[in-house]
């Protein structure tokens, strides 16, 4: 009993110095975007970088993320995917009714309606409504 306890506060304390969260469906990956992140954009794996984000102009990118805390260009961002819960993100293009599916816009940090969106490319589902050509921010879940 006494070897599980040290294992558990071995574990405990290496987690508090690591680098990646161990929060539920939130990871810390390294801005590559050139710029600040702020919460709510809509970032994707780096295709080049390991541990990577950046963002994207193609509609239905694979891999979205929507970023949770502020960071700048080359550090730390928390990070989370579907599974998370409520956000609210930036939304453009066609008009959204609730259940409508997200992914990623061709305008980098935005997400846009696309009901043909399956596995890698889905974002959420909108929770909320915004109007044709609207650019609004609408809760989503994701």
């Amino acid at each position: 009993m006494l070897n599980l306890a040290r294992r558990i506060k071995k574990i405990e304390s290496q987690s508090k110095r690591s680098i990646h969260s161990y929060e539920y469906g939130c990871i810390n990956l390294i801005n590559k975007s050139g710029g600040i992140l702020y919460p709510g954009d809509i970032v994707i794996l780096d295709n080049v970088f390991s541990y990577s984000v950046d963002l994207t102009t193609n509609s239905g990118a694979q891999a979205p993320l929507v970023v949770l805390d502020q960071g700048d260009d080359q550090q730390y961002v928390k990070c989370t995917k579907r599974g998370y819960g409520i956000m609210e993100v930036i939304c453009d293009g066609p008009a959204i009714v609730p259940g409508d599916a997200i992914v990623t816009s061709s305008t980098a940090r935005y997400g846009q309606l696309d009901n043909a969106a399956t596995g890698r490319n889905l974002l959420g589902f909108a929770l909320e409504s915004k109007e044709n050509l609207e650019i609004k921010a609408i809760s989503i879940l994701i």
